[in-house]
């Protein structure tokens, strides 16, 4: 998947745990950032701008800032995160193992 001229994958590296990766597009395959998500990606990424929303079989759903790579926020479900999650203007749409359908505020 490519977004603003860059690559992103999902990869086990990082901690021993499922890392999202973002790398330079310019043919160089440098990695940029590297930050472990969960134990397990479950659900395919979901790039909001600025942002990368990702689920795991943790029943965590995870945002993580696209230039540092940083983690602004985990929010924890009571089952795994396993579709990718809707972004509409206002919320980030996701449902869980636990039978429930969440809609967070963007501004979580």
């Amino acid at each position: 998947m490519t977004s603003a001229g860059r690559d992103l994958s999902s990869l086990p590296v990082a901690d021993g745990r499922p890392a999202i990766e973002l790398q330079v597009h310019a043919g160089t395959g440098e990695i940029v950032w590297r930050t472990p998500v969960c134990r397990q990606i479950t659900s395919t990424a979901a790039i909001d701008g600025p942002v990368i929303y990702v689920g795991g079989n943790d029943a965590t759903m995870t945002c993580v800032d696209r230039e540092s790579g940083e983690v602004s926020w985990r929010f924890a479900t009571g089952g795994a995160v396993v579709a990718k999650p809707l972004v509409t203007h206002d919320h980030i749409i996701f449902g869980s193992l636990d039978g429930s359908v969440r809609a967070l505020n963007r501004a979580f």
